[in-house]
């Protein structure tokens, strides 16, 4: 996956659920239903994410500035269009599991860091009020006039809003699973 992707040893808090695995491993090779579950689990506790916005410790994400929640039809972070919630898959085989998005600005969105904006020409709509002052508007449909203009290039400071992780209840309802699976198997 070319955006982010995080696997199983990517935390701390994972140990468990990596040393119940290698238990399934050691004594039944054929363990790539229990990936493709736990995969399945984590995209479906990544969508939830998306829509309680936190992250996987329970943490809000950082609202956006005033002047972007402004221009937003869906009032979510990081679901304008669904893109990047939608892109989530898991990866599994028969000895790893992972999941992420191929969308290149996932690890941006995850990890947070600078962005560097390069210089662009936009249209910007005017109307003029009934006081008779000219304000920037910013639908084209009623506006009185537009004109270009460049904007110069610069750079922001994009949030973390971590999105994949693995929380507290994630770990316990992955190791319910990988229990429930290795004696459903009538594993050793």
């Amino acid at each position: 996956m070319s955006g982010t992707s995080l696997g199983l040893d990517y935390y701390d808090n994972t140990q468990p659920i990596i040393d119940a695995i290698k238990r399934v491993m050691a004594a039944d090779k054929r363990a790539l239903p229990l990936m493709k579950q736990i995969g399945e689990y984590l995209v479906r506790s990544t969508h939830n994410r998306f829509a309680a916005q936190r992250s996987p410790e329970g943490i809000p994400w950082q609202k956006d500035t005033p002047a972007v929640w402004a221009k937003k039809q869906i009032k979510k972070i990081l679901t304008e269009s669904s893109h990047l919630k939608d892109s989530i898959i898991p990866l599994a085989t028969n000895t790893s599991v992972e999941w992420g998005t191929n969308k290149i600005y996932g690890r941006i969105h995850q990890e947070g860091g600078p962005m560097h904006h390069p210089e662009r020409e936009q249209v910007l709509h005017f109307k003029k009020g009934k006081d008779g002052n000219t304000r920037f508007h910013r639908a084209n449909t009623k506006a009185s006039f537009a004109m270009k203009a460049t904007i110069g290039a610069h750079d922001t400071e994009m949030p973390a809003r971590p999105y994949l992780g693995i929380s507290s209840d994630d770990q316990r309802e992955i190791l319910l699973r990988v229990e429930d699976y290795y004696h459903r198997a009538a594993l050793p």
